[in-house]
Order: structure tokens, then sequence, then C-alpha cells
């Protein structure tokens, strides 16, 4: 078995069957890419225990996700804390920690893990499978698994192409925190803002004219991004200096940011956070997971636990399949993504149209039409 990919979705299902089976993951970067950071909601301890994960997961020691706070729909602050949740609280990651971490555990369990390896063609052969590596490296696999992402590269060599719903992108950097400073200079103790945007375990959103503003604490600083169209990023959001800029025009976003100072040897990242969905997401003898499969908007806060969602049905399915209880064209599996993301974008486009303040705006009008 060939996964293209070692992210989340594709690392999960090598971990679940590289015991078992002989799986190969193939990896075009060496590292993982910086990432914006993601929060794991608290569900996930199910997934990751039920995967065996869970130990290496929390002995990455990473920041406590407790909650969400929010200012959507009018000027309120609303806040929902996971303190009755019986799964306690979630993670806010480091995605490309965490992405090793469960490459790591994938190769630990017997799985081959080949880097610096683009692969640049996906071909049928006697054997199920052949891929071909720049790097002139052939792969032979009974089944292949897409696990490259929005891209869906693997799925668009066999013919399918991902469907996008949306020019959705983030605007991001990293804040490292800064030093104490006298309270009399505090903006938080201004008596203006949401003081209890101090609370470390939250994620925070402000829907703004141009979007929607997400911030949440990271090790050693905070993550800050403004979640627009592609359209509407200015050159001003390009540049640090007029990012942060943007960033405290936000009162909610401001307080959040009291606690850290600007990073002038960085610049924004552009990062795709679109919806996209690939309508045929498996077929004789392959499939896609995580955002091959789904991308979801990140408004929805499930993007991570979707992707390791998707490798535990896939493993699932390519384990019946190969004990020959099922056949190898994975139609349940196809079948069940498909409702997920019928379900996804019908609460997706509900809570957009949820806030009415900016209708004429161009980012909100494509979105409540």
């Amino acid at each position: 078995m060939a996964i293209v990919g070692a992210g989340p979705a594709g690392s999960a299902l090598a971990c679940l069957l590289a015991s078992r089976y002989s799986v190969v993951i193939v990896e075009k970067q060496s590292q993982p890419a910086p990432r914006i950071g993601e929060s794991l909601i608290p569900g996930a301890r199910r997934l990751l225990r039920d995967m065996g994960l869970l130990e290496a997961i929390e002995a990455r020691g990473y920041p406590a996700y407790l909650g969400n706070q929010s200012v959507w729909g009018s000027d309120q602050l609303e806040n929902t804390d996971f303190i009755r949740d019986p799964d306690g609280p979630g993670w806010h990651l480091d995605r490309a920690d965490f992405e090793r971490t469960l490459r790591d555990v994938a190769g630990n369990r017997g799985a081959s893990v080949l880097t610096s390896q683009a692969v640049s063609s996906c071909e049928r052969d006697a054997a199920g499978w052949g891929l071909g590596c720049v790097s002139g490296a052939r792969i032979h696999a009974r089944i292949v698994v897409d696990a490259t992402g929005r891209k869906a590269s693997i799925a668009r060599m066999i013919g399918q192409r991902p469907v996008v719903l949306s020019k959705t992108v983030a605007v991001w950097m990293r804040l490292p925190n800064a030093p104490t400073r006298p309270r009399d200079k505090d903006p938080l103790h201004s008596g203006t803002l949401h003081k209890s945007l101090l609370h470390k375990g939250m994620s925070t959103i402000a829907s703004c004219a141009t979007g929607w503003w997400y911030t949440a604490p990271v090790r050693d600083g905070r993550v800050v991004s403004l979640h627009t169209d592609s359209d509407l990023v200015t050159e001003n959001l390009r540049r640090s200096d007029g990012f942060v800029e943007a960033a405290r025009q936000n009162a909610v976003v401001v307080a959040a940011l009291a606690q850290t100072c600007a990073n002038d040897s960085a610049h924004p990242r552009i990062s795709a956070a679109n919806t996209s969905l690939l309508p045929v997401p498996a077929g004789k003898g392959w499939l896609a997971v995580g955002d091959a499969a789904l991308a979801l908007d990140p408004l929805s806060s499930r993007g991570v636990f979707q992707s390791l969602y998707t490798g535990l049905a896939a493993a699932a399915e390519i384990d019946a399949a190969l004990q020959n209880k099922t056949g190898m064209d994975f139609a349940v599996y196809a079948a069940h993504l498909q409702d997920i993301a019928a379900t996804y974008r019908g609460h997706l486009d509900l809570f957009y149209r949820t806030e009415r303040r900016w209708q004429d705006a161009p980012f909100w009008k494509r979105r409540q039409g």
C-alpha cells in the first residue's frame, strides 16, 4: 500500500495498518512545512485513543485548548468552554510538530517513510498501481491513498478533480510573547476592551468587513490570522507592519494581542483556507483522505479532526478489503464522505449567514447570496 503525503490523515492511516501490512509513505518534503497551527477539539481524544496515538500526542505538551470566544453577528462577546466536556480539553497544536510526531509513530510501527520524493505519475499496472517519482524511483502498490492535501495530486492523475467552493485564504503570522509590561501601559486595562480575552486557553474569532480574524495561543506566542478572499488581500496585509496594524484595528483582536510583540524579522504567510471537495473520493484500488478528499473552511474548527477521522475510516475499509470481506472499490467509504460533505456545507452556510452587518461587502455577499 502506498500513501502519498504525510499529513495527519495519511500518517494516521499508516499508523493503523503498518503493523499488519506493507505500507510505504511517500512524502515530497523532508520535513513538515510551517503551518498556521490548529485547534484540535476534545473529541479527538477518542480518535487518538482508538488509533493508539493519544499517549504520543499528550507527551508533546501542546497548550490546552479550553474553548472558544467569538464576536459574530453582533458586538457581544460569546464564550463556549469545554469545562463540562467529558473528553476534557483539546490542544492548540504546533502543526508541524504534530505531523512529524504522527509520521515518526508510523515509522516505528513498521511503515517505510520515503521523504524528498515527489510523485510525478500514477498509473495502473499488474500489481495495482505504479507510482513514478521525479527522482526516478518506481513504487508498486496494490492500493494507493491520496493524502496530498488540497492539491489532490494523485486523484488528478487518476482523472478526478476537486471542486473549489470559495476563494478563502488565511493571511497569518506568529507573534512572540512580549516581556511583562507595566499595568498602566497595557491596553487591556483601559476599560474599553474585552478583558476576558486574557484567558490563554481560548481560541478567538471576530468577524469584520473583509472576513474574520482568528487568534489562539501557541508555544511561546500567539498565532493571528485574517481569513478573507484571495482577491481581497491588499499589499498592506502582505507586510508585517501593515498586517499587525490591521489586526490592532479590531477591538477584540487587539485585546488578545496585548501580551505579544511584533516580529520584525517575520512576514505574513498566505495559506489556502477554502472549502474544496472531491466529488468521487474513492474508486477501484484507491482512496483520498484528509484535505485531498474534503478540505474544510477553518471556521468549522474541524479540519485536523476531520483528517484524522478520514484516516481512521479509510483504514477500516482497507483492512476489510484486504481481508476479502469487501470489494476494492471502497464505495461505502466514498458514500460516507459524501454525506459528511453535504452536512458540513449546510452548517457552514448557515453560520456565515448569521453575520448580517456587512451585507454589501464582497466577502459577505459571496457567502450570503
